[in-house]
């Protein structure tokens, strides 16, 4: 499609077509499609994406649904790549990306992430994506909710949830919301439904990767019990300034908040039940965390060795 098209389609791919919607021209919208069914064994399932598109993109309204990309058992390898809405850049966006209202269910195969964020150069390199994703409802994904691997982006106000009856239908289920690469990210008042053995919120960098500026806000993290032992929120950034705060946190036998090598963290006003587990703490710091203030958290139920631990 050409740049500032309108793009409206009915598709049902019958399982027998791999991609719905495929973008290589900034500043265009994509409203109003209902597309369903893709299928493949040797390729990626995608239901609206984009190619290197730096200068905007609207993906609103959609609804989504059955999405299944096999996969050949080799994880990240692109076979096996279910993705309900994947953005994909290649440089600093220079206009905002904008990813609402949408329904994305049943985006299932290998890694079935429901929608996707990436923003990089291959090499280490990631970039502002300025994306804003916000008031999508997510049903139903064998890897991951959101998936944000790039800088500058905002997952607002969406609800997670799926229907799996055990943990062996996922087993390479991930996390619900997931910033695995990239920095000055935020995720606010989003609401993640029993969303049983995943990890809810996470922040994951391995040097030498350095993240900067996380902001977990106000989000409510429900119907998790003892069968979850991943911790709710798990922040690694190996950079500096998080803010998790607000947040209503049910959580498994894992920890609440778990997080580790940040400079400057705040973990204030959030609530916590967690499922009883004698061994381990509720809010945990671990590694290098300096300049940490932990204040007017509350812990409504749970057995646990401790409230908050502190091991540096």
């Amino acid at each position: 499609y050409g740049a500032n098209s309108f793009i409206q389609i009915n598709f049902d791919g019958n399982n027998k077509i791999a991609e719905g919607v495929r973008v290589y021209a900034d500043g265009c919208i994509v409203e109003g499609c209902r597309i369903s069914d893709l299928y493949t064994t040797t390729y990626s399932a995608v239901g609206i994406g984009t190619s290197n598109v730096n200068g905007g993109v609207i993906v609103r309204n959609n609804i989504i649904k059955n999405l299944n990309s096999v996969g050949n058992g080799t994880l990240g390898d692109g076979n096996g790549m279910s993705r309900g809405i994947l953005l994909s850049m290649n440089a600093n966006a220079t206009s905002e990306s904008i990813i609402e209202g949408n329904i994305v269910e049943n985006c299932i195969g290998e890694e079935g992430d429901a929608i996707a964020i990436i923003s990089s150069n291959g090499a280490g390199v990631y970039y502002d994506s300025c994306v804003t994703i916000r008031n999508n409802i997510i049903k139903n994904f064998t890897r991951r909710g959101i998936k944000v691997q790039a800088n500058k982006n905002k997952v607002i106000g969406n609800y997670f949830n799926h229907s799996f009856a055990s943990s062996s239908e996922i087993p390479n289920r991930m996390t619900v919301i997931d910033f695995v690469q990239g920095g000055s990210n935020y995720a606010i008042e989003n609401i993640l439904d029993a969303c049983k053995w995943f990890g809810q919120i996470s922040v994951y960098a391995t040097s030498p990767d350095s993240f900067n500026n996380f902001f977990i806000e106000n989000n409510k993290i429900l119907g998790i019990g003892s069968e979850t032992t991943n911790p709710a929120i798990s922040i690694i950034p190996l950079g500096s300034n998080v803010f998790i705060r607000g947040n209503q946190i049910v959580c498994g036998t894992g920890r609440a908040i778990s997080v580790s090598s940040i400079i400057n963290c705040v973990i204030e006003n959030n609530t916590i039940s967690c499922s009883d587990n004698a061994s381990e703490r509720v809010i945990s710091t671990t590694g290098t965390v300096a300049k940490c203030i932990i204040k007017g958290n509350i812990l409504f139920d749970g057995v646990r060795q401790c409230f908050i631990g502190i091991d540096s």
